[in-house]
């Protein structure tokens, strides 16, 4: 029996809030699972939500901005 592994591809994803004062940068599997938010602003906009762990999340811009 003949098993082959596919290697995972790594891409780079940018993101940021609803009014861009936060903007931040995740690496994640090209295949990760991504999902749709239910709340209005994101239903109105299309935007897609993808949880990744901290280690792969890099904060861009608009660290005053957090609460």
């Amino acid at each position: 029996m003949l098993l082959i592994q596919r290697a995972s591809i790594t891409m780079l994803y940018k993101g940021s809030c609803h009014c861009l004062a936060i903007k931040f940068q995740v690496e994640a599997e090209e295949d990760s699972e991504i999902e749709n938010c239910n709340c209005s602003i994101c239903a109105m906009s299309g935007y897609l939500h993808l949880i990744v762990p901290k280690g792969s999340f890099n904060l861009l811009s608009g660290e005053s901005n957090l609460v």
